[in-house]
C-alpha cells in the first residue's frame, strides 16, 4: 500500500498542469435527459474541456475537468484541444437481459460528440450520454502510429501508454457520502467496511461512491464497460468536494498500456434521482452502457441456488486442504447433494476438492483438474446429476494468474465433460499478482478477468469471481459472468470482528449498483451455538472457543435474498441448522430470477425494503441498521382485484440481537392491493414475505 500511495501522489503531480492564460472566448455544448430534467454541459475554452451537470435546474456536478495525460507527453490532451464539430444523436430501445431483476430494461438517452483535435492533428472525442437516470461521458481517442515499436527492458512500449486522467468529480456541496476506503489486508479486493462523511472527508475511495444532498438528490459515481483499461479510484487531494480520478498503475507507475493507437476509455457514470430509491430503479444504466450479449446459445445459463461445503471450513470446523477434518469429501459431498435434491436446490458448491492446498497461498501447485483421493470427482458428478442437481467447483488461484490462465482451458474443458456449468474463482492472497507485481485493480487483472470470462463461455461454463474488483455491467455482454463477491461479505462475520448491522442498508446503493453480489446470506445459527458445541468435544480443527457471531437476526438473513440481488443464491449454514426450521421455506421459494422490482421504502444507512416479482408472486425483503423501527409497506403494486396469500417471516417479541436473534415468527394472512403489512424490526432485524397469488 505504500507503494500505491507513492505513486498517488506521482500521478497526482502529473496531472495537475497549469491552465495557459491565451484569451479564449468559452463555448458550451449542453445535452439533456429524455425527460429534461438533467442537463450536461461541456465547456471549451483555454484549450481544455470541462463538464457541469445539473439536476432540476439545480448545480450537481460543478465545472470539473475532462482529459487524458499521456507518457513522455507535457500536457497530452489536456491544454491543447480545439473543438472542431459536434454531433447529437438520440436512441431508444427496450432490451431482454438472460437474466436479472427486470425481465426488460429500457435503455433510452440523447448523446452528445464533442470533436476535438490537437496541433499534432490527433483525436479526442468526448462521447456524453444522458439518460432518466443520470449521465455517462467517456474518450474517444485516435493517436497516431509510432514508426516502429522498441523494447524498453521487461516492458514493450506500446503505441498507447497513458500515465493517467485529468477528470474531475467538483461535487456542488459538500454532500453527504457513502464510501469505501481503498484495502490494505487483501490489496484492492473491495471488502473493507463503508464509511459515512461529508465528501470533503473521503481521502481515496473506491466506487461506486454515493452521495445524498441537502434537498435529497442522490448520485453515484461509478464507472461501466471496464475492458483493457484499469480501474478507477478517486482521490481528494485538498480535502473539498472535489473528486479526481486516478488510474491504479502498473508496477512502474504507468497505468494503461494498449497496443492499438485508436480506442475507447470505459464509461465514467454518474447516476442522480430525487431520491434514495430512484438509484436502484436506474441502476440498468451501468448495463445500458455495455454491448448486448456476445453468447448466442444461452440455454445453458442458469440461475441458481445453491448448498456448500463451505461455511464449515470458515468456522474451523474442517479444512480446506486434506486430512482427518478434511470437508470435500465424498460422503461430505453425497450428503450436500441430497440435501440440495430434496429440498429444490440447484447445486452444491465444493471448495478445497483439489490437490495443492497445503501450500497455498499460491505456490504454482494448485491442480485444477486433479481432485484429493478422497473426493470422486467423477462419481459425485454423475450421482448429482442423476438427483437433479449440479455439481459447482472452485477454482481458488492464490492470486497466481500465469498458473491459472495456463490451466484454465483444461479446467472449464474438463468441467463440460462432466456437466458442470458453474464455477467460483478465487484470488485470495497479496494484493499484488504472484511474481508479477500487478495491483488488484490494474490493467492486468481486468485483462485476466476478461480471458477467463470469454474461455469459460467457449465451454459453457458461468463464473462467480471472488476476491475481484467491482463489476461494470459486463455481465450484459458475457452473462456467463453470473454474480462476484468484491464485497465484504458474510463470511467476515465467521473470524473477523465482523460487519456492522448497517452494512446491509448501505450495501444496495453502493455495491449493489454496480451489479449483482454472492454475499452468501442464509445463516440461521447466527450466534454460532452449534460450532462452539462441536469445538468444545474436540470434533474440530480448532479447539478455541469462536467469540465472533452474524450481526443481524435470523429474519434479517431472510431479508437479504430479496435485498441484496444475485441470480447465484447461496444456503450458506451448515445443513443441520436448516433441520426443523420453517424459516427454511422462504429460502426453498424465493427466485433468484425476477420480472419487476418495486423499491418500497429506502433511507441509506437507516433501512430499505424492496419488492421483486417472479410471474404473478412477489418476495419482499427490510432491513434495518441498529436501530429498530416499524415499517408500513403498502402493497398496491399487486394487481387489482386480485386475491393473495402472504406468508411473513419476522423477528418477534422474543427475538433479542444480544441473546436470541434467532427467534422469529411466521404468519399468514390473506392480502390485496389495498393491504398494508405493518412488522416491527429490532436492531439489526427484518423480515421476509412471499407472496402468492390464489
Amino acid at each position: 500500500m505504500r507503494r500505491f500511495i507513492a505513486c498517488l501522489l506521482i500521478t497526482a503531480f502529473v496531472i495537475h498542469l497549469p491552465v495557459t492564460n491565451i484569451a479564449q472566448s468559452p463555448k458550451s455544448y449542453s445535452c439533456f435527459s429524455p425527460d429534461k430534467k438533467i442537463q450536461v454541459n461541456i465547456t471549451h475554452k483555454n484549450k481544455s474541456l470541462f463538464y457541469s451537470v445539473q439536476h432540476k435546474n439545480k448545480p450537481v456536478i460543478k465545472e470539473s475537468a475532462l482529459g487524458i495525460i499521456f507518457a513522455g507527453e507535457e500536457r497530452g490532451f489536456v491544454n491543447t484541444l480545439q473543438v472542431t464539430g459536434t454531433v447529437s444523436n438520440k436512441f431508444k430501445e427496450t432490451w431482454k437481459p438472460v437474466w436479472g431483476f427486470n425481465s426488460s430494461i429500457l435503455n433510452e438517452y440523447n448523446s452528445l460528440l464533442v470533436k476535438c483535435t490537437t496541433a499534432a492533428g490527433e483525436n479526442m472525442n468526448i462521447q456524453v450520454r444522458v439518460f432518466n437516470e443520470g449521465m455517462a461521458f467517456r474518450y474517444e481517442v485516435a493517436r497516431k502510429k509510432p514508426a516502429e515499436q522498441i523494447t524498453d527492458g521487461p516492458q514493450r512500449l506500446y503505441p498507447v501508454e497513458i500515465m493517467g486522467e485529468a477528470t474531475e468529480f467538483n461535487i456542488a456541496e459538500n454532500a453527504k457520502a457513502f464510501w469505501q476506503p481503498l484495502m490494505k489486508r487483501f490489496g484492492e479486493h473491495f471488502e473493507n467496511r463503508h464509511k459515512t462523511t461529508p465528501v470533503s472527508e473521503i481521502d481515496s475511495c473506491n466506487t461506486p461512491v454515493t452521495m445524498k444532498f441537502k434537498n435529497g438528490t442522490h448520485i453515484s459515481i461509478h464507472e461501466a464497460a471496464l475492458i483493457n483499461y484499469t480501474s478507477t479510484v478517486l482521490v481528494n487531494d485538498d480535502k473539498t468536494s472535489r473528486l479526481r480520478s486516478f488510474l491504479v498503475p502498473w508496477p512502474d507507475g504507468m497505468a494503461v498500456r494498449l497496443k492499438e493507437p485508436v480506442f475507447n476509455t470505459p464509461w465514467r457514470t454518474i447516476q442522480i434521482s430525487a431520491d434514495a430509491a430512484g438509484l436502484i430503479n436506474g441502476a440498468q444504466m451501468i448495463l445500458n452502457l455495455n454491448e448486448p450479449s456476445k453468447i448466442t446459445n444461452t440455454s445453458w445459463i442458469k440461475p441458481m441456488k445453491f448448498v456448500g461445503v463451505w461455511w464449515e471450513m470458515h468456522l474451523g470446523l474442517r479444512s480446506w486442504k486434506s486430512g482427518s477434518v478434511h470437508g470435500a469429501t465424498t460422503d461430505n459431498t453425497k450428503k450436500h447433494i441430497d440435501f440440495a435434491a430434496a429440498n429444490g436446490i440447484d447445486a452444491v458448491l465444493v471448495e478445497g476438492w483439489n490437490t495443492g492446498w497445503e501450500t497455498f497461498v499460491g505456490k504454482e501447485t494448485f491442480s485444477y483438474t486433479e481432485p484429493y483421493p478422497d473426493f470422486d470427482l467423477e462419481y459425485l458428478a454423475k450421482y448429482a446429476k442423476r438427483k437433479g442437481v449440479q455439481l459447482m467447483s472452485h477454482h481458488e488461484t492464490g492470486n497466481n494468474l500465469p498458473d491459472y490462465e495456463r490451466q484454465m482451458e483444461a479446467a472449464y474443458a474438463q468441467m463440460q465433460n462432466l456437466g458442470q456449468h458453474a464455477v467460483k474463482t478465487g484470488y485470495v492472497g497479496d494484493s499484488h499478482v504472484l511474481g508479477e507485481d500487478h495491483w488488484h485493480q490494474g490493467q492486468r487483472f481486468i485483462q485476466h478477468l476478461q480471458q477467463s470470462t470469454e474461455l469459460s463461455a467457449k465451454y459453457q461454463v458461468c463464473i462467480d469471481p471472488h476476491e475481484v474488483i467491482k463489476p461494470t455491467g459486463l455481465c450484459r455482454t458475457w452473462p456467463n459472468l453470473m454474480s462476484g463477491e468484491g464485497v465484504r461479505g458474510n463470511e467476515w462475520n465467521a473470524w473477523s470482528d465482523g460487519n456492522l448491522p448497517e452494512h446491509e442498508t448501505i450495501l444496495p446503493f453502493t455495491r449493489g449498483l454496480a451489479g449483482p453480489m454472492d454475499y452468501t446470506p442464509g445463516i440461521f445459527d447466527v450466534l454460532y451455538n452449534e460450532g462452539k458445541r462441536r469445538r468444545k468435544t474436540g470434533d474440530a480443527q480448532y479447539t478455541e472457543p469462536l467469540t465472533t457471531r452474524v450481526h443481524t437476526t435470523l429474519a434479517k438473513q431472510l431479508a437479504l435474498y430479496v435485498v441484496l440481488y444475485s441470480p447465484l443464491q447461496m444456503a450458506a449454514d451448515l445443513l443441520e441448522n436448516y433441520e426443523n426450521q420453517k424459516a427454511f421455506q422462504f429460502i426453498r421459494d424465493v427466485p433468484v430470477n425476477f420480472h419487476e422490482t418495486k423499491v418500497l421504502a429506502a433511507e441509506i444507512g437507516d433501512y430499505y425494503a424492496v419488492a421483486r416479482r417472479n410471474g404473478n408472486n412477489w418476495f419482499i425483503g427490510a432491513v434495518t441498521d441498529e436501530n429498530p423501527r416499524t415499517l408500513n409497506l403498502k402493497l398496491n403494486f399487486l394487481k387489482p382485484g386480485k386475491k393473495y396469500k402472504a406468508i411473513i417471516y419476522s423477528d418477534n417479541a422474543q427475538t433479542n440481537y444480544e441473546t436470541n436473534p434467532a427467534a422469529y415468527d411466521v404468519k399468514e394472512m390473506d392480502v390485496t392491493s389495498a393491504s398494508v403489512i405493518t412488522r416491527n424490526m429490532i436492531k439489526s432485524g427484518g423480515f421476509a414475505v412471499s407472496i402468492f397469488e390464489k
